[in-house]
């Protein structure tokens, strides 16, 4: 079963979005094995890790999350939907929110949000007790 991320934006951003081709900067190219709108991580892998299309990700592999979330990014996504099971939307979640990307649809619990913050806080180079929420 493929779980998917999917840009959330609406009105002519998405629809010019779903006109062109996702673009795959240099620096993921490198991680990447691209055929087509199939990426790999080798030639030794039967199944690719993602399928891509300029408005959806279906992605197959947990640990490409980040990646997959920044070429999201690359290609000005502000926020995804996610569908799978509860353990792939968590772990879409926390690489989405580390990446400043807005995850619709889902409510994290607070584990998970504390965990958004701790990782949003350790990549802007703040310590860990200035980053705690007051929620």
């Amino acid at each position: 079963m493929a779980e998917i991320v999917e840009s959330a934006g609406a009105g002519n951003e998405s629809e010019i979005r779903r006109k062109r081709q996702m673009e795959v900067p240099p620096d993921l190219d490198s991680r990447f094995l691209r055929v087509g709108n199939k990426l790999y991580r080798s030639a030794h892998d039967r199944e690719p890790v993602a399928t891509i299309t300029p408005d959806r990700i279906k992605a197959k592999d947990r640990d490409s999350l980040p990646d997959l979330i920044r070429l999201a990014k690359e290609n000005g996504w502000t926020s995804i939907k996610v569908s799978g099971d509860a353990e792939f939307q968590r772990a879409a979640y926390l690489a989405a929110s580390a990446q400043g990307i807005k995850v619709d649809g889902y409510r994290p619990d607070e584990k998970t949000r504390a965990a958004a913050e701790r990782e949003q806080a350790r990549q802007a180079g703040t310590p860990n007790n200035q980053a705690r929420s007051t929620r």
